[in-house]
């Protein structure tokens, strides 16, 4: 069906065009358009998305003004009054009950836009300032997972751009490529407050990120961060040392477990390994083979059960230092 005025007002029409005073037979007074529901303090939100709903029905131009209202003789009058209506019964929809009842109805959807707008927009300049902090504020929690700081860093910023835009260069003629400079600049930035937000866990991945000249992309950054988490194994809840759950300081270990039999078998002075040779005449740990009792006899009074007792605390020593020789060789050859 067609006007005389030529303008397509189905969509199966021959013309390509579709008539801004078009409706579907499944546009209905009631319907809520978008999901999101104006509260007061979520109108930037709410407008970006109802105008996005409004472009597709190519009806935005009742929103900004640019359809404007047909002369009282013209054949367009109807059909506008129609559209206009449902749009301000589309915008009450998907406002909040209790804020619904504090606006005042109009029956023409610019002049209802236009006031939502002066009512709840807020400026610039504020919005810019408390999206700027929370970025500044915005860190790592001690057991977050990289992937949901990522998440609350990358909001902020999105909202920051779109608030605080970078003046361009449009007069055609520059050469100097200000705007890739400025964008590049921009996008340094970002990295490096996401870097500098990152639990103290990961500062050496930080700061060899932050040593690469020039710095990756932010995609780079964030999939080496997620890598690193990873091999963590930590998922966020990290363990000390960086080695995740279930292992342990090799060199701590070793030293602990030196220091059970009074000296240090790795410092390398001759006397600790003096007080830790090994009798090659009975095999036992703890003097040499010069003063072995088998070579030059028990001291009186020596019985079979203090020698037996004997044995068995140098077996528990060996055991003890055969397990450290074993982590020293693993640290040594970079395994550990």
């Amino acid at each position: 069906m067609t006007k005389d005025s030529g303008k397509s007002l189905s969509p199966s029409s021959a013309s390509t065009t579709i008539s801004p005073y078009f409706l579907s037979t499944s546009d209905k007074l009631g319907d809520k358009v978008i999901q999101v529901l104006l509260n007061g303090d979520n109108y930037d939100e709410w407008s970006v998305k109802f105008r996005g709903a409004m472009r597709t029905r190519k009806k935005t131009g009742f929103l900004d003004g640019s359809i404007k209202k047909p002369a009282d003789s013209s054949d367009d009058l109807e059909d506008w009054y129609m559209v206009n209506a449902m749009i301000v019964n589309w915008i009450f929809n998907v406002i909040e009950p209790s804020l619904g009842s504090s606006i005042t109805y109009v029956d023409e959807a610019k002049t209802l836009w236009d006031d939502i707008e002066q009512r709840f927009s807020v400026g610039n300049g504020p919005k810019l300032h408390r999206v700027k902090t929370s970025i500044s504020m915005c860190k790592q929690g001690e057991k977050e997972a990289v992937s949901d700081y990522f998440g609350r860093f990358k909001h902020l910023w999105d909202e920051r751009d779109k608030y605080d835009r970078e003046p361009s260069c449009d007069c055609g003629g520059c050469k100097c490529r200000i705007n890739k400079k400025l964008e590049k600049k921009r996008d340094e930035s970002k990295r490096r407050e996401f870097l500098m937000g990152l639990d103290s866990k990961y500062s050496t991945v930080r700061f060899n990120l932050l040593l690469q000249e020039p710095l990756t992309s932010l995609n780079k950054v964030y999939a080496t961060v997620i890598q690193e988490e990873g091999v963590r194994g930590d998922n966020g809840g990290g363990t000390t040392g960086g080695r995740g759950e279930g292992h342990s300081d090799p060199i701590g270990f070793s030293a602990r477990s030196n220091n059970m039999g009074g000296t240090n078998r790795l410092s390398g002075d001759k006397e600790s390994e003096s007080s830790w040779s090994r009798c090659d005449k009975c095999n036992r740990w703890g003097y040499a083979r010069a003063k072995c009792f088998d070579i030059i006899g028990y001291p009186s009074g020596w019985r079979e059960r203090g020698k037996q007792s004997s044995d068995n605390n140098f077996n528990t020593e060996e055991v003890a230092v055969v397990a450290v020789e074993q982590v020293a060789a693993l640290v040594q050859s970079g395994q550990m």
